[in-house]
């Protein structure tokens, strides 16, 4: 059994934290619950023709994102993401949020009530399936030794001029810089400047790191409700990870390679 209730405002940081699942697109994907916390994690489909790479993405929020968060078993849920977005598109900003559920019925119930009018209003999401047990997700689970923040602002406008060029960025990270190339297009970010933060494992010789813009659009958005995003990677390249910070007590991440 698991109950969350969000507090009057709270439902647009999380509408906004779902929409990069819809902007991917991700139609159907899992909800883990646990009493440590959320996680919805789905893969965009890849297109051989286009040479279009499945990206997966996870959105991670703790207990504390909640006013309250209660939950006795460990579940997966399989449900429509798109009709979840749906929902949170028909909450007003004040509303407040309820979402209930447990491991034997085959629904999910959401809960609007309005701060102003006290009206009332419920949906039930249907589930496609229903497992028990703690989260397996491997990408959840990787390692990383390189990690670079930069203000997320700096990145947007940086991903959306390089987009123009081509959708594989190489980042070639060392200990005074990042360098963002697509092509013969370059962005520098230099730590001296203060455009960025690089710490984990770099040196003066540079690691390389690679992802993806085929889903900028989704990237934009979801950096947009963060302050400083991170670009994580492995030292040999060959894992590499976006995090977008959602508040204080969440995390929106990208997982290419």
């Amino acid at each position: 059994m698991f109950g969350l209730s969000l507090d009057q405002g709270a439902v647009r940081l999380l509408r906004r934290a779902v929409a990069p699942f819809i902007q991917m697109p991700c139609f159907y994907g899992k909800m883990y619950i646990s009493p440590d916390d959320l996680t919805f994690i789905a893969a965009s489909t890849p297109n051989p023709i286009a040479h279009n790479p499945s990206v997966v993405t996870a959105l991670r929020l703790r207990p504390s994102f909640f006013n309250n968060f209660i939950c006795d078993e460990s579940l997966c849920l399989v449900i429509d993401l798109n009709y979840l977005y749906h929902i949170l598109c028909q909450a007003r900003d004040d509303d407040y949020l309820g979402i209930y559920g447990n491991g034997t019925h085959d629904r999910v119930s959401i809960v609007l009530l309005g701060a102003a009018t006290r009206d009332f209003r419920d949906a039930n999401m249907d589930v496609v399936s229903i497992h028990h047990g703690q989260m397996n997700v491997p990408q959840l689970q990787y390692e990383y030794q390189v990690i670079v923040g930069i203000p997320s602002m700096l990145f947007r406008t940086s991903i959306v001029e390089l987009h123009q060029f081509g959708v594989t960025v190489f980042a070639e990270v060392t200990d005074t810089q990042v360098t963002f190339s697509v092509g013969n297009e370059r962005v520098v970010l230099s730590k001296e400047l203060e455009q960025c933060i690089i710490g984990g494992a770099v040196s003066e010789d540079p690691v390389s790191l690679v992802f993806s813009l085929w889903h900028v659009q989704a990237m934009v958005h979801a950096s947009a409700v963060s302050d400083r995003v991170w670009l994580l990677g492995q030292s040999n390249g060959l894992h590499v990870m976006l995090n977008c910070p959602v508040g204080e007590n969440g995390n929106r991440m990208f997982y290419f390679g």
